[in-house]
């Protein structure tokens, strides 16, 4: 839940199109908890005085559900989510009593960035599915029938790392509904996160978009380009050579200029195209609509994007904001992403297949697919989070170019080897933090 008070949209399934499903939580469960135990007190009495408006977020958290496929990232000043899904389960759930009609690519790697935690609230009427907040979708006249919504993944990489602070999450995508490939990852850290998108493939004369975000419009949109910052008016926005866009104090950087899609106006719906309980009808719904999107063009082969998302920020903040910020792309290939924060000392890497990298002297290679999450410190790794998105593997080997204590250094290679046993069973997928 964002802080503790709205349902996070990537948390949902057909629920979510549902009148008012995203509403703010009362009271009423914590309280009664409070008073029948004093187990979890502190935290209850937190979520109470949050939902009362007395108190304002203090949690810091990255948190991975590898049975879901599900990172969610709070700060005090935004919440982050990331959905995806694997051959160890199906896309989305069924449409039960015909409800979630268009829910089709939602598991596809749909990123969700929240301020407030309503700015998602009802929107659904309106949304385009195609067009869900991180996915990379081949562009369809619409999405296939409901009744052929829910389907057995076809990733066997699809997981996540998180030391508790900091996080990656990543999915070597296959659609199961179209032909289309790529592998898609997200970096989180304090301030801002990354997300990366590479070998996106598709032999489909229909163009392929990936969303940076698709919500309700709030306060003015604010575009840099080579021209220099403007404020756009209400429309459909073709725009090219853009290094950032703002919108309801929420920064979308590019390290390079890129051509970009946008709307931000009216657009009209009704609740029953994705719901066909008795209360949805199709008297229309009309909503303010902020989308942003990338095109990726037509039988797209190799396609890739790199942009970083920056919250609670202002347009001043965003100017030469990557060149201060300390953050890296060090790969972004179909072996590896990787990106470093040079701030934080952490570096996180996403290995499709055994590999190597050297990072600021720090040589870092594995010998298996996994997802790493390295903490630094002036001697070199102070901590090693280790997963393994396949669920698949009995063990991981590392190897680093400086001593590590629970590694066996090798006094000729000069390398230390971290051999790592990994969870099975139920745990399969989690981390192991060394």
């Amino acid at each position: 839940m964002v802080y503790g008070i709205y349902p996070d949209p990537g948390a949902q399934n057909r629920d979510m199109t549902r009148m008012n499903a995203l509403e703010a939580e009362g009271t009423e469960l914590p309280e009664n908890l409070r008073k029948s135990s004093g187990y979890r007190a502190k935290e209850l009495d937190e979520i109470i005085k949050l939902r009362k408006g007395l108190a304002r977020p203090s949690l810091v958290f990255d948190r991975f559900f590898w049975h879901s496929s599900y990172l969610v990232h709070q700060r005090a000043s935004y919440f982050a989510s990331v959905r995806m899904h694997s051959t160890r389960g199906n896309n989305m759930e069924e449409p039960h009593n015909e409800e979630g009609l268009k829910n089709h690519h939602f598991g596809d790697g749909s990123n969700f960035i929240s301020r407030r935690g309503n700015e998602y609230y009802n929107i659904y009427p309106v949304w385009d599915w195609q067009k869900i907040p991180g996915t990379t979708i081949l562009q369809n006249k619409d999405v296939p029938t409901w009744k052929e919504l829910a389907k057995k993944g076809l990733s066997e990489f699809s997981g996540g790392a998180t030391n508790g602070r900091y996080g990656t999450a990543a999915i070597d995508l296959i659609s199961v509904h179209d032909p289309l490939r790529a592998k898609k990852a997200w970096f989180f850290f304090d301030k801002e996160y990354v997300c990366l998108g590479t070998g996106i493939s598709t032999g489909s004369d229909l163009p392929v978009y990936t969303t940076l975000n698709q919500c309700l419009l709030r306060n003015d949109v604010v575009v840099s380009g080579e021209g220099g910052k403007s404020l756009l008016k209400k429309g459909d926005h073709h725009l090219g050579n853009i290094s950032w866009v703002l919108h309801d104090s929420v920064g979308y950087l590019f390290p390079s200029p890129v051509t970009l899609e946008l709307i931000n106006r009216e657009v009209t719906g009704n609740w029953r195209q994705i719901n066909h309980q008795a209360w949805a009808t199709t008297d229309p719904v009309k909503k303010e609509v902020f989308s942003l999107w990338l095109d990726h063009g037509k039988k797209t082969q190799n396609g890739t994007y790199e942009y970083v998302v920056v919250p609670a920020t202002v347009a001043k903040g965003l100017d030469g904001y990557l060149k201060n910020a300390g953050i890296r792309v060090l790969s972004n290939s179909g072996s590896l992403q990787a990106v470093t924060n040079m701030k934080l000392n952490i570096i996180q890497l996403v290995f499709y297949e055994a590999g190597s990298i050297t990072v600021g002297g720090l040589g870092i290679s594995a010998e298996q697919p996994c997802i790493v999450v390295i903490d630094g410190n002036k001697n070199g790794v102070k901590q090693i989070t280790v997963s393994d998105p396949t669920e698949k593997l009995e063990k991981i080997v590392l190897r680093v170019n400086v001593k590590f204590p629970k590694g066996e250094w090798d006094e000729v290679k000069k390398e230390s080897r971290i051999e790592i046993k990994l969870p099975q069973g139920g745990m399969a997928g989690s981390n192991v933090i060394l």
